[in-house]
């Protein structure tokens, strides 16, 4: 079992499409904590990642394609804080099946922890505290042939708001177009496919649905 902490380098070209794109920001739809980067790698290409093959067990939240760059057991854990003391953190772990050749198989969670929040009236008068927080597990698989990489994964996200909670089911859906004697990839992921299955209150909200595509090639002499 190994555990990586690295900087990556590589040129990267980033298109991005969705719902959300134009109409409203990604950070407007429900459970849009999916959006926050899950790694110090992550973070530094911008937040998004669909083909920069890694040796970081969190690529499995960007592209479930992307695990199977790793070797045979790889296990990650970060812990980050956000803005006004939000604290949200990963654990993730990949691991090649035995008994099937170029497969396979990750899990994952993800947490916000938004803290105390002061409940007000609408004058403004303070009424006591509340808390908030958002909870992902994620299961997925991946699966090498020739140089196509195809991954999926399985998200069951939860969210609570003091007493008003959510859920819903969610899936991830990636491919992977790797050339390693080019120092060259491409990849293609659908995000977050699903439905809220049970809402805060009556209402449906949108997902954080995204269709991310990208390529990533690595220049000559580069160290």
């Amino acid at each position: 079992m190994k555990k990586y902490f690295f900087v990556g380098h590589s040129f990267i070209v980033f298109i991005l499409a969705g719902n959300h794109l134009f109409a409203q920001s990604k950070f407007s739809s429900a459970y849009s904590f999916l959006n926050l980067p899950t790694s110090s790698f992550i973070a530094g290409t911008g937040g998004v990642n669909c083909s920069r093959l890694s040796r970081d067990p969190n690529v499995i939240f960007s592209n479930p394609a992307l695990s199977s760059s790793l070797s045979e057991k790889n296990i990650a854990l970060t812990y980050s804080y956000f803005l006004a003391g939000i604290r949200y953190g990963t654990s993730s772990y990949v691991f090649k099946f035995p008994r099937v050749d170029s497969l396979y198989l990750h899990a994952g969670f993800q947490f916000v922890n938004y803290g105390n929040i002061e409940k007000t009236t609408k004058e403004g008068t303070v009424n006591g505290t509340f808390r908030a927080g958002d909870n992902l597990f994620i299961a997925g698989i991946n699966k090498i042939r020739n140089n196509f990489h195809y991954g999926f994964n399985f998200k069951y996200v939860h969210s609570q708001i003091a007493q008003y909670s959510s859920w819903g089911i969610l899936t991830d859906w990636g491919i992977v177009y790797h050339l390693p004697q080019r120092l060259f990839s491409c990849g293609l992921v659908v995000k977050n496919v699903g439905r809220q299955f049970k809402t805060y209150y009556h209402t449906n909200e949108d997902l954080p649905f995204e269709i991310q595509a990208g390529l990533t090639h690595k220049l000559a002499h580069m160290p």
